[in-house]
């Protein structure tokens, strides 16, 4: 079984990267920053697969993408968690419309573990959601 990493985040890059009311709250979508990328961002991080090889007639994958948000409270001036908690809330609205794959068939999307806290100093808030996806390869 081919593994589904870059066909789920090329469609959950292009779900957000299209969706209006998150790209009101941030600078962009990403899967690569850098220092000089621009804050609020979302940031699409590790995968994490499962195959589920008990399963005989059908090809069947877990994989869990964890979606960051970074907010910088001293070059915005807007201070505390309530900025990061819109920007997730953005990005779980946009996810919760069925997204099509070529070879696979989202079965269940399970959001999981939102969570916001400081970054690596306390300048930075740093939000991150991880979405379980069940998947069918259908071809």
């Amino acid at each position: 079984m081919a593994l589904p990493f870059l066909e789920l985040q090329t469609a959950v890059y292009q779900r957000l990267s299209n969706d209006a009311s998150l790209l009101i709250l941030v600078t962009g979508v990403f899967d690569h920053v850098t220092e000089d990328t621009p804050f609020p961002y979302v940031y699409l991080g590790e995968p994490l697969l499962n195959i589920d090889r008990d399963v005989k007639v059908e090809d069947i994958a877990e994989e869990t993408i964890a979606i960051h948000v970074y907010h910088n409270q001293e070059t915005s001036g807007e201070y505390g968690n309530a900025k990061v908690y819109e920007i997730l809330d953005a990005v779980h609205e946009a996810l919760k419309y069925r997204i099509e794959l070529p070879s696979y068939e989202i079965l269940q999307v399970t959001p999981r573990e939102p969570r916001v806290f400081d970054d690596i100093n306390t300048v930075q808030k740093h939000g991150v959601i991880t979405y379980k996806y069940k998947l069918l390869k259908t071809k």
